[in-house]
């Protein structure tokens, strides 16, 4: 997940490292989950969200990586890779990068509320599905 430093929330430790990279793209966070939510938990729903959606990994199997970046001033990007187990070395890959545009210093982008009302719309009109509704 990458966006405009002032977008995020941090906390502990964290708070520390956005501080010294003020002025340049720098990376928060690369690891497990589980550790990253406590510190920016207004910034990782996202990565929650994928988290549960793959409960063979969870928190601690999902892999976050948290940029701060001011080349991003007015965008939230997420990107999401999904990699299956293959044989022979081999693994079927899938990259999917999401560009929100989001007011400045804005920790949610202007598009995730109607995206998330449009899916659960979407999901009573076809009879209900039983995670979301």
């Amino acid at each position: 997940m990458t966006k405009a430093p002032q977008s995020f929330r941090p906390e502990g430790w964290l708070r520390a490292r956005l501080a010294a990279g003020a002025g340049r793209r720098a990376v928060l966070y690369d690891g497990p989950l589980r550790p990253l939510c406590p510190l920016v938990p207004n910034n990782v729903n996202a990565m929650a969200a994928a988290a549960v959606a793959a409960p063979r990994l969870g928190f601690d199997g999902v892999r976050a990586c948290l940029v701060a970046d001011p080349g991003v001033p007015d965008w939230h990007v997420v990107e999401v890779e999904v990699t299956g187990v293959g044989d022979g070395g081999r693994a079927l890959s899938v990259t999917s990068t999401r560009r929100n545009p989001a007011a400045p210093g804005a920790v949610t982008g202007s598009a995730t509320r109607e995206a998330f009302w449009g899916s659960l719309r979407a999901c009573h009109g076809h009879g209900g599905c039983v995670q979301l509704c």
